[in-house]
């Protein structure tokens, strides 16, 4: 899932909450307490501005190789795509290290 797909997916839930404002305040009016003063725009606003920061961090996060694993095999990766390591070679070392 890349930033844009995350982005439409968040953005998707402000017509979800600007409805649950609106029962909020429904719920809020029939116990005779203040209104929450929300407008639609501000809730599109928000949303829109967390699935920014979210997409933000999860391509940051995505695009980096945090684990010991991940730091091991990149340079593989990087071989295999170069074309100075084969498959086959690789194949060689997995089975190598799986016996001992």
């Amino acid at each position: 899932m890349n930033k844009q797909e995350i982005i439409a997916k968040i953005n998707a839930i402000a017509p979800l909450l600007v409805t649950l404002v609106g029962c909020i305040n429904a719920f809020l009016t029939l116990r005779g307490l203040p209104n929450l003063e929300i407008g639609d725009e501000t809730i599109t606003l928000v949303v829109s501005g967390i699935a920014t920061i979210i997409g933000e961090i999860w391509g940051w996060w995505r695009n980096n190789n945090w684990t010991q694993d991940a730091q091991i095999t990149q340079p593989v990766l990087n071989g295999l795509k170069a074309g100075t390591i084969t498959q086959q070679e690789v194949n060689n070392l997995v089975n190598s290290s799986d016996s001992n």
